[in-house]
Protein backbone atom coordinates (compact mmCIF):
# COMPACT_ATOMS: atom_id res chain seq x y z
CA UNK A 1 0.00 0.00 0.00
CA UNK A 2 1.06 3.28 -0.66
CA UNK A 3 1.03 6.51 1.22
CA UNK A 4 -1.77 8.86 -0.26
CA UNK A 5 -0.62 12.54 -0.41
CA UNK A 6 -2.56 15.34 1.28
CA UNK A 7 -3.52 16.28 -2.68
CA UNK A 8 -4.57 12.81 -3.36
CA UNK A 9 -6.55 12.75 -0.46
CA UNK A 10 -8.47 16.24 -1.55
CA UNK A 11 -8.85 15.09 -4.88
CA UNK A 12 -10.42 11.81 -4.24
CA UNK A 13 -13.37 13.50 -2.57
CA UNK A 14 -14.24 16.09 -5.75
CA UNK A 15 -14.54 13.19 -8.89
CA UNK A 16 -18.20 13.43 -10.04
CA UNK A 17 -20.61 10.85 -9.02
CA UNK A 18 -21.85 8.81 -11.27
CA UNK A 19 -25.92 8.65 -12.12
CA UNK A 20 -26.35 5.07 -10.31
CA UNK A 21 -24.00 6.32 -6.93
CA UNK A 22 -26.39 9.49 -6.66
CA UNK A 23 -29.76 7.08 -6.94
CA UNK A 24 -28.47 4.83 -4.53
CA UNK A 25 -27.72 7.79 -2.07
CA UNK A 26 -31.13 8.78 -2.53
CA UNK A 27 -32.79 5.51 -2.20
CA UNK A 28 -30.76 5.00 0.94
CA UNK A 29 -32.04 8.48 2.96
CA UNK A 30 -35.97 7.21 1.62
CA UNK A 31 -35.67 3.47 2.41
CA UNK A 32 -32.30 2.11 4.44
CA UNK A 33 -31.21 -0.67 2.87
CA UNK A 34 -30.20 -2.70 6.28
CA UNK A 35 -33.79 -1.86 8.27
CA UNK A 36 -34.78 -3.53 4.95
CA UNK A 37 -32.92 -6.57 4.84
CA UNK A 38 -33.15 -6.59 9.02
CA UNK A 39 -36.94 -6.89 8.68
CA UNK A 40 -37.35 -8.83 5.93
CA UNK A 41 -34.84 -11.68 7.29
CA UNK A 42 -36.88 -13.18 9.71
CA UNK A 43 -39.60 -14.38 6.76
CA UNK A 44 -37.37 -14.58 3.84
CA UNK A 45 -36.40 -18.45 2.67
CA UNK A 46 -33.07 -18.34 2.13
CA UNK A 47 -33.02 -22.67 1.93
CA UNK A 48 -32.03 -25.61 3.79
CA UNK A 49 -32.89 -27.71 6.06
CA UNK A 50 -33.04 -26.39 9.28
CA UNK A 51 -35.24 -23.21 8.02
CA UNK A 52 -38.62 -23.82 6.68
CA UNK A 53 -40.56 -21.06 4.83
CA UNK A 54 -42.95 -18.55 5.94
CA UNK A 55 -46.61 -20.84 5.43
CA UNK A 56 -48.00 -17.38 4.11
CA UNK A 57 -45.69 -16.95 1.05
CA UNK A 58 -46.61 -19.68 -1.88
CA UNK A 59 -45.52 -20.04 -5.22
CA UNK A 60 -46.79 -18.86 -8.80
CA UNK A 61 -46.37 -19.14 -12.39
CA UNK A 62 -46.10 -16.15 -14.90
CA UNK A 63 -45.04 -17.10 -18.04
CA UNK A 64 -42.40 -19.77 -17.98
CA UNK A 65 -41.27 -18.43 -14.62
CA UNK A 66 -41.97 -19.36 -11.05
CA UNK A 67 -42.27 -16.86 -8.18
CA UNK A 68 -42.03 -17.69 -4.55
CA UNK A 69 -43.30 -15.01 -1.76
CA UNK A 70 -45.72 -12.26 -1.44
CA UNK A 71 -47.38 -9.86 -3.63
CA UNK A 72 -48.03 -6.25 -2.93
CA UNK A 73 -51.17 -4.80 -4.28
CA UNK A 74 -51.11 -0.83 -4.43
CA UNK A 75 -53.67 1.62 -4.68
CA UNK A 76 -52.06 5.20 -6.37
CA UNK A 77 -54.00 8.29 -6.95
CA UNK A 78 -54.40 8.74 -11.22
CA UNK A 79 -53.77 12.85 -10.73
CA UNK A 80 -50.94 13.05 -8.12
CA UNK A 81 -49.58 9.68 -7.93
CA UNK A 82 -49.60 9.46 -3.91
CA UNK A 83 -50.05 5.56 -2.83
CA UNK A 84 -52.71 5.71 -0.62
CA UNK A 85 -53.45 1.85 -0.22
CA UNK A 86 -51.01 -1.21 0.17
CA UNK A 87 -52.24 -4.97 0.65
CA UNK A 88 -50.53 -7.81 0.66
CA UNK A 89 -51.39 -11.61 -0.34
CA UNK A 90 -49.24 -14.62 -0.97
CA UNK A 91 -48.17 -14.64 -4.49
CA UNK A 92 -50.99 -17.41 -5.77
CA UNK A 93 -53.65 -15.06 -4.53
CA UNK A 94 -55.39 -13.07 -7.57
CA UNK A 95 -55.38 -9.79 -7.96
CA UNK A 96 -59.11 -9.50 -8.64
CA UNK A 97 -59.85 -10.33 -5.27
CA UNK A 98 -57.82 -7.39 -3.49
CA UNK A 99 -59.79 -4.58 -5.61
CA UNK A 100 -62.49 -3.90 -3.13
CA UNK A 101 -59.28 -3.09 -0.28
CA UNK A 102 -57.75 -0.85 -2.79
CA UNK A 103 -60.40 1.62 -2.96
CA UNK A 104 -61.33 4.09 -1.11
CA UNK A 105 -64.65 4.99 -2.27
CA UNK A 106 -64.21 8.53 -3.79
CA UNK A 107 -62.61 7.49 -7.01
CA UNK A 108 -65.28 8.64 -10.56
CA UNK A 109 -62.52 6.41 -12.57
CA UNK A 110 -60.20 2.92 -11.63
CA UNK A 111 -57.24 1.65 -13.74
CA UNK A 112 -56.34 -1.38 -13.72
CA UNK A 113 -54.30 -4.39 -15.30
CA UNK A 114 -55.35 -7.76 -16.54
CA UNK A 115 -55.20 -9.15 -12.98
CA UNK A 116 -57.86 -7.20 -12.49
CA UNK A 117 -60.36 -8.41 -15.44
CA UNK A 118 -63.93 -9.20 -13.95
CA UNK A 119 -63.65 -6.56 -10.87
CA UNK A 120 -66.93 -4.59 -12.01
CA UNK A 121 -69.20 -8.04 -11.78
CA UNK A 122 -67.79 -9.10 -8.06
CA UNK A 123 -70.17 -8.39 -5.99
CA UNK A 124 -68.38 -6.03 -3.29
CA UNK A 125 -68.00 -3.75 -6.09
CA UNK A 126 -71.32 -4.16 -7.63
CA UNK A 127 -72.58 -0.84 -5.74
CA UNK A 128 -69.52 1.22 -6.71
CA UNK A 129 -70.75 4.14 -9.43
CA UNK A 130 -67.31 4.10 -11.01
CA UNK A 131 -66.18 3.88 -14.43
CA UNK A 132 -63.45 0.85 -14.80
CA UNK A 133 -60.71 1.04 -16.84
CA UNK A 134 -59.08 -2.85 -16.91
CA UNK A 135 -56.77 -3.96 -19.81
CA UNK A 136 -57.57 -6.94 -21.74
CA UNK A 137 -55.55 -10.08 -20.89
CA UNK A 138 -52.98 -10.83 -23.34
CA UNK A 139 -54.94 -13.63 -25.41
CA UNK A 140 -57.72 -10.94 -26.47
CA UNK A 141 -55.62 -8.17 -27.66
CA UNK A 142 -56.36 -7.87 -31.25
CA UNK A 143 -54.32 -6.11 -34.06
CA UNK A 144 -55.44 -3.57 -35.62
CA UNK A 145 -53.38 -3.48 -39.36
CA UNK A 146 -54.29 -0.30 -40.14
CA UNK A 147 -52.23 2.02 -37.58
CA UNK A 148 -49.98 -1.36 -37.36
CA UNK A 149 -50.10 -1.15 -33.68
CA UNK A 150 -51.69 -2.90 -30.47
CA UNK A 151 -54.78 -1.92 -28.91
CA UNK A 152 -57.36 -2.98 -26.07
CA UNK A 153 -60.73 -3.49 -27.75
CA UNK A 154 -62.42 -2.89 -23.67
CA UNK A 155 -60.48 0.03 -23.35
CA UNK A 156 -61.38 2.13 -26.69
CA UNK A 157 -65.00 1.78 -25.76
CA UNK A 158 -66.47 4.58 -23.35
Amino acid sequence: MTQLTFGDLDYGFKRKRTRRELFLTEMEQVVPWQSLLALTAPVYHKGGKDKQPDPEMHQTKKGNQYYFGMKAHIGVDAEGGLVHTVTTTAANAADVTQAGYLLHGKEEAVFGDAGYVGVEKRQENAERKTQWYIAEKRGKVTHDRFADRYFCTELLTF
